[in-house]
């Protein structure tokens, strides 16, 4: 017989199906992505928008408590001058008053502690000053003759008076060492 023909046959999918619904679910997912994404701004910018009206709101409220706080000089004189009180306000006035109390008390308390510390500060303080007795111009002069003669400060001179090193120094432990030293100073111009 005659040769049978062959026939190539693809199944392709149809172009409507497949290839085009993967292309339109990714439009579709990128889509939905970018709404979240938007949406998710628009959420984080409302609560922060609402953590803001919080927060302004607090501060109304603190603003307010603060000055009715200041004001309660006002209210004190207004309950006492009023004419029936209610038993709140009875209450509320009879706080005042306590507090009030309390602070003189306490004002009182630290004055009088003030007062018993004043006495003690003022003995501390009222120290009575040295009278200074100055020798004779002469002898400090023939002093310092001395001392640069020997090439000494006034210092060395008092470390080699003072032999017991406690820092006071007599008259006959200067005596001494004058005589010592052969400085011509008279008991009269040192006594001076």
């Amino acid at each position: 017989g005659p040769a049978k023909l062959r026939v190539r046959r693809f199944n392709a999918a149809p172009l409507n199906s497949a290839s085009t619904r993967s292309i339109h679910i990714k439009t579709i997912q990128k889509a939905m992505k970018q709404q979240i994404e938007k949406g998710e701004k628009e959420l984080l910018e409302v609560e922060s928008q609402e953590r803001e009206d919080e927060y302004t709101k607090w501060m109304r409220e603190r603003k307010k408590m603060r000055r009715d706080l200041t004001s309660i000089e006002a209210l004190k004189y207004w309950l006492e001058n009023k004419m029936s009180l209610t038993e709140i306000e009875t209450y509320v006035l009879e706080r005042i008053l306590e507090q009030e109390e309390r602070r003189r008390a306490e004002r009182a308390k630290l004055a009088s502690a003030m007062m018993d510390v004043e006495p003690q500060r003022r003995a501390k303080v009222n120290i009575t000053t040295p009278l200074i007795l100055r020798p004779s111009p002469k002898a400090i002069m023939l002093l310092q003759q001395h001392l640069n003669k020997n090439r000494l400060r006034l210092l060395d001179f008092f470390k080699i008076t003072d032999k017991e090193k406690r820092w006071k120094l007599s008259k006959s432990n200067l005596q001494d060492v004058i005589m010592k030293a052969h400085i011509p100073i008279s008991d009269l111009e040192l006594d001076d």
